[in-house]
């Protein structure tokens, strides 16, 4: 069997994707334009700052849920920040798609996993990370190396 020339296709490719990009650059600079009066441009960066504030705020927001979530799998958990899973679950699928009210319920479930979170650490300070730190630094200080921790001592 003979060899394949891919050349031509290669080119076709290659000249398609050129004119997406071109179009693509020639929208981009029809919106340049019309922005081209200062005082569009700054109201565009203060939307667009704005914008990206409140997206960062939301990824924090649903970052610091789900972190919860993974933490606490306990029923009392929930019953503290007063939602099921089933519903946790509904609201954090779909981000995008969530309204204003729900992320204001979310920004409360927050306050109330912070809550529970601190409520929990003073309740059973042998979980607290300082507590998980100076357990494994103990660990650590006492450690041989290349050596099975199962082993018996050798002296």
């Amino acid at each position: 069997m003979g060899k394949t020339n891919f050349t031509k296709v290669e080119d076709l490719l290659k000249n398609n994707l050129t004119k997406i990009e071109m179009t693509r650059l020639g929208k981009l600079a029809d919106i340049a334009q019309k922005v081209g009066k200062p005082e569009m441009r700054k109201l565009i960066e203060q939307a667009s700052i704005a914008g990206a504030k409140a997206e960062l705020d939301r990824t924090l927001l649903m970052r610091a849920i789900i972190r919860a979530v993974k933490e606490f799998k306990t029923p009392e958990f929930y019953q503290a920040i007063g939602i099921s899973l089933e519903e946790l679950e509904v609201l954090l699928k779909a981000p995008k798609e969530l309204s204003q009210e729900s992320w204001q319920r979310l920004q409360i479930i927050r306050e109330k996993i912070k809550a529970y979170r601190q409520s929990y650490q003073e309740a059973h300070p042998e979980t607290s990370e300082i507590a998980l730190i100076e357990k494994q630094r103990h660990k650590h200080i006492n450690k041989r190396f290349n050596v099975n921790e199962k082993w018996l001592p050798l002296g």
